[in-house]
């Protein structure tokens, strides 16, 4: 009894130092970029200020992780968070002794040390995906405190950005339909994906409750319909349909057809129609009849959109494209950002983030795109071939294999659709695939070293 005690707190020493060693190796480049990554929606978040068109969740984890002296805070507890649930999953599997090895080239060739490295919710869509899937597929391996703790971290997970809410609850569905399709006796797969879809009601009440207590909307995203409507005036459905129904139709946009920019990000953040008609609050029910009028006269013409945007966005990856300088809301973006960052963090944090290599640009955009968009091609490669030719011999790591390559095709399907192409909405959720295209590495130089009967027995018996 006192040995296997003794052994399992031994286990769970090592536990703790291999995750806080691997936290440590995905914050390396923001650690040699001398600040954390800052993002222009970033301002958004560093301040608890209600803004209609953002998860104030994100905000209260920015403001509890960094306690108002270090946006640092919030970068080791992402790190954290990433990793470890990154070693569940690789040790379900995998020889927990290569782990290590494999965050070292995450940490080098994947997106996830820049996206633990970005003081945004970005980094929350993998570590949903990988939530998701410990609880619906992994279930009766973990004990209770665990199985709370990934109900946790998935509600949280789910809350920090808008549009988690449709992918989670995406998954959560297609996990449910994997499990019966396995003919899993429904036992192994039902109490999972029931805590996986009560994490998706939580999350989806705490945003309506919000939304109610704070705009008087008891609405998930008051701002969707807007975000929808730039993606579709951007793409030329609303603009067609504003063209053929004004000034009928009686929109206050119609008077703006000619300003319209064919650009969804341009039409919401710069001056230009949307802001001179009152942006997201004014423009509110405005764009949900534009929206619905564009779905009902046109709905070839957005399935064309939709179809052509979720290709590009299969492609559209770059890891490092958006470690530049700020810009893009006035010439004054930088300072002003900056000078918020010192105002709440103070002035250390404004002189770091000032001298990064971010805000001097020198940062190796291309080279770091480069090497993790081959990466990514490389690790789908790996993976569809686990899927194809091991599906009959290793089924359950060829499902998280499919269950990963389909949680990457959803989030460009939806992401896509509501806000256009965009390299980082892809390349957040490349390094889960890149996690399980190293665990197919490390199992094969585990059939290498000790042969597959003996290895099949050890990834059993783990």
């Amino acid at each position: 009894m006192r040995e296997a005690t003794g052994a399992r707190e031994g286990q769970a020493y090592l536990d703790t130092v291999v995750i806080l060693t691997a936290a440590f190796l995905v914050c390396i480049p923001s650690l040699f970029n001398g600040f954390p990554f800052i993002f222009i929606d970033t301002s958004d978040y560093i301040i608890l200020t209600p803004r209609l068109y953002r998860s104030p969740f994100y905000q209260l984890f920015v403001f509890l992780t960094g306690f108002r002296i270090s946006l640092w805070g919030v970068v080791a507890v992402q790190a954290v968070l990433a990793t470890h649930l990154a070693y569940l999953v690789f040790c379900s599997f995998a020889d927990r002794r290569l782990f290590l090895a494999a965050v070292a080239v995450l940490a080098i060739a994947s997106s996830l040390p820049v996206f633990v490295g970005f003081v945004m919710p970005d980094i929350f869509t993998g570590i949903m995906f990988l939530a998701i899937y410990l609880l619906c597929f992994e279930w009766g391996r973990r004990a209770t405190l665990t199985r709370a703790y990934l109900f946790g971290v998935l509600v949280v997970a789910i809350s920090v950005h808008l549009s988690h809410l449709l992918m989670a609850v995406g998954m959560t569905l297609f996990s449910a339909g994997l499990g019966f399709w396995q003919s899993k006796p429904t036992r192994a797969v039902r109490p999972g994906v029931l805590v996986a879809a009560a994490a998706c009601g939580l999350a989806a009440l705490a945003s309506v409750g919000y939304n109610k207590a704070v705009f008087g909307r008891a609405e998930l995203s008051p701002a969707g319909q807007s975000f929808l409507l730039a993606n579709l005036v951007g793409y030329g459905p609303a603009r067609d349909e504003l063209r053929e129904t004004c000034p009928g139709a009686g929109y206050r946009l119609c008077a703006y057809q000619a300003d319209l920019p064919a650009n969804a990000d341009l039409l919401l953040w710069r001056p230009g129609p949307f802001v001179a008609l009152g942006g997201f609050e004014a423009m509110r029910e405005e764009s949900a009849a534009i929206v619905r009028a564009t779905l009902r006269d046109r709905p070839g013409s957005v399935l064309i959109v939709v179809g052509q945007n979720f290709f590009r966005a299969l492609t559209t990856l770059a890891p490092a494209a958006n470690i530049r300088p700020l810009a893009g809301a006035g010439e004054d973006t930088a300072p002003r950002i900056a000078a918020l960052i010192g105002k709440v963090y103070g002035a250390g944090d404004e002189i770091a983030f000032t001298a990064s290599r971010q805000s001097r640009d020198t940062w190796p955009v291309a080279e770091m795109n480069v090497v993790g968009i081959a990466v990514v091609a490389l690790s789908a490669l790996i993976i569809l071939g686990q899927i194809v030719l091991g599906w009959r011999r290793d089924r359950n790591f060829s499902v998280l294999a499919l269950y990963m390559a389909a949680a990457y095709c959803g989030s460009s399907l939806i992401c896509s659709a509501l806000s256009g192409v965009h390299d980082r909405y892809q390349a957040r959720v490349t390094w889960p695939l890149v996690l399980v295209a190293l665990m197919v590495v490390a199992r094969q130089l585990d059939r290498l070293r000790r042969g597959d009967a003996a290895s099949d027995l050890a990834v059993a018996a783990r």
